[in-house]
């Protein structure tokens, strides 16, 4: 057996990975447009992953929301291969969640009421309202309080919605919030009390509010009963604020208003020129004087208001109407107006149908008189049973100087006009104390001195003197 051997040598050389590094990615938007990966080095690799369009190195958001890890490979020239790793956050748009609370129910027109969104996702960051159908109202601001103001005008069923944003763009919008807008009332508050009046002024009754059932404030003060005392209010300012407010059966409530002047009181004398104050028509006055009692009176009927038609009844329409002897609207100017009763005493409330001294249609600081008044006015001139030629003659220069034109009947016929026997009567603001649809009036005539004492139905038309409170 031999022994022989050989051998022989060859070198191997074993070299190292590249150092492959990969910088870290910025978080892209879900609506990113697709954009070039970097960050790989040693340059000349090439990234894949999901998302990744692998021969040009770009990578798509839209690949979806979430965690992409981008790989970068990279062979040196010994075709030693290595690679490195780093993850892409693809940033959502935000979802449409939470929950919208508010009013279930509110009234039309209502303006700047709140509803809140809540558990809303994280990633929003704003959000856009919208409200069906458009012509409902507006939503206004873009968070999770937002306000809503309503049309005047539109009642039903109304719905609001949002649409989550953020630095990514918008969601999807969410789906509705329903809640019922109700009809306001409507309301008026018509200038049946006087426009100007005075500190002095009897209290009175305040109307003109419709639908009716509703209250009356004056500067925002309650006024109960609907009375208004002008000795509670000021002269400087002298405008204040007569404000109607109804509520109907949804709770919705609606509230008019109109201005009142107040003047300071007149410090009238007597036997000189008054000098309404709501329209500047002046009137003479005398006074009587029985013992301690003056008493001041107009000298001339009282001529207020608007002409209507004698066949036309005076109703409770918040304008003072008045009628002219004869349908002559010239008349009045010599002679004053004719007034039904009611229309006179400015419409009684039901409730309190007392009117004794009452300021009617009388200027403020006068009233129509009492029955208790006239009677110390006939005893005044000697007795109801002489009276009538004192109260009728033209002199003394000042004195009551009634005039015989006649009254209206029941918007039927004019009675006691000259030039056949002539007359008239005058109201008093006191109901017959047997039939309330009667009222005390007095009347004098050409012919007999008397001064006569009737009962008359509410629905004659006759003039008035008024009394200085």
């Amino acid at each position: 057996m031999n022994s022989c051997t050989n051998e022989t040598s060859k070198t191997l050389t074993v070299s190292p990975l590249p150092i492959v590094q990969l910088a870290a990615f910025t978080p892209a938007c879900i609506t990113a447009s697709p954009f070039l990966l970097h960050g790989g080095t040693p340059a000349g690799g090439t990234y894949s992953g999901n998302g990744v369009n692998s021969p040009s190195g770009f990578f798509d958001p839209a690949s979806g929301a979430g965690t992409h890890t981008i790989t970068y490979t990279y062979s040196d020239v010994n075709s030693c291969t290595n690679s490195a790793f780093e993850n892409i956050n693809v940033i959502p748009l935000p979802l449409p969640s939470g929950t919208v609370s508010g009013q279930n129910q509110v009234c039309e027109g209502a303006q700047n009421f709140i509803y809140t969104l809540s558990g809303t996702d994280p990633l929003a960051t704003s959000f856009n309202w919208e409200i069906s159908p458009g012509l409902a109202g507006t939503v206004n601001g873009n968070t999770k309080t937002p306000s809503i103001s309503l049309n005047t005008g539109f009642s039903g069923s109304v719905g609001i919605r949002f649409q989550p944003a953020s630095n990514c763009g918008n969601g999807n919008f969410s789906g509705y919030t329903s809640f019922t807008v109700n009809p306001s009332p409507e309301v008026t508050l018509l200038s049946c009390n006087d426009p100007v009046t005075s500190v002095s002024a009897k209290p009175f009754h305040l109307n003109g509010g419709v639908p009716l059932g509703g209250y009356y404030e004056i500067d925002g003060t309650p006024l109960p009963l609907n009375i208004l005392d002008p000795s509670t209010l000021t002269t400087t300012p002298s405008d204040h604020t007569i404000s109607y407010t109804y509520t109907n059966r949804f709770n919705c409530s609606v509230t008019k208003t109109r201005l009142l002047k107040v003047e300071n009181a007149s410090n009238f004398i007597c036997k000189t020129t008054l000098k309404d104050i709501r329209d500047n028509k002046s009137y003479p006055t005398f006074e009587i004087v029985i013992g301690s009692v003056h008493r001041c009176w107009m000298a001339a009927n009282l001529n207020y208001g608007s002409y209507i038609e004698g066949n036309m009844v005076q109703t409770n329409n918040c304008t003072n109407e008045k009628y002219c002897q004869g349908n002559d609207i010239s008349k009045c100017s010599q002679s004053g107006g004719l007034y039904q009763w009611d229309e006179l005493m400015n419409y009684l409330p039901p409730d309190n149908p007392s009117a004794e001294g009452r300021q009617g249609l009388c200027p403020p600081e006068w009233h129509v008189p009492t029955e208790d008044e006239w009677t110390e006015l006939e005893n005044y001139y000697q007795g109801a049973g002489l009276a009538g030629w004192t109260l009728t003659a033209p002199d003394p220069p000042v004195g009551f100087h009634a005039k015989n034109l006649g009254i209206l009947y029941q918007n039927f016929s004019w009675a006691f006009m000259p030039p056949v026997f002539s007359a008239t009567l005058f109201w008093t603001s006191t109901l017959s104390p047997l039939n309330n649809t009667r009222v005390f009036s007095h009347g004098v005539n050409e012919i007999n001195a008397s001064v006569s004492k009737y009962f008359s139905t509410r629905g004659n038309a006759l003039p008035v003197r008024c009394v200085k409170d």
